[in-house]
C-alpha cells in the first residue's frame, strides 16, 4: 500500500510540475487559468488522502519564481502547516519564516 502511495504522489507531482510548465509556456497571460490549475492541483492532491508539505512548499516556491504570490500564499499556508512542526524542517528557522511570510501574505525574507 505504501508504495502505490509513494507511486501516486510521484506521478502528481509529475503532473503539477508538467501542468505548471505547461501554463508558463502557453498562457502566462491567464491569471483564470492559474487559478483554475491551482484548484485542480489542490482537489487532486487531496484525494490523495496524505496531504504532503513539502509539495506545497515547492509549489508555492513555483508560483513566487513566477512573481505571483497571491498564488503562493494558499500554498504557503498549507506547507507551514504540515512542515512547521516536522522533525526535518523545524530546525531551518529561515525555511520556515520564508513559509509564514509567505503564508502571511508578506514578501518573503532575503537570504544572505
Amino acid at each position: 500500500r505504501l508504495d502505490r502511495l509513494d507511486d501516486l504522489r510521484d506521478r502528481f507531482v509529475e503532473r503539477a510540475a508538467d501542468l505548471l510548465r505547461r501554463e508558463d509556456l502557453c498562457l502566462r497571460e491567464s491569471g483564470e487559468y492559474v487559478a483554475a490549475a491551482h484548484l485542480r492541483l489542490d482537489v487532486e492532491f487531496d484525494a490523495l488522502g496524505e496531504p504532503d508539505g513539502y509539495v506545497y512548499e515547492e509549489l508555492a516556491e513555483i508560483s513566487l519564481a513566477r512573481g505571483d504570490a497571491a498564488a503562493a500564499q494558499p500554498w504557503a499556508v498549507k506547507a507551514h502547516a504540515l512542515l512547521k512542526d516536522d522533525p526535518d524542517v523545524a530546525g531551518d528557522a529561515p525555511r520556515i519564516a520564508r513559509l509564514a511570510a509567505v503564508a502571511a501574505g508578506k514578501p518573503p525574507p532575503r537570504t544572505p
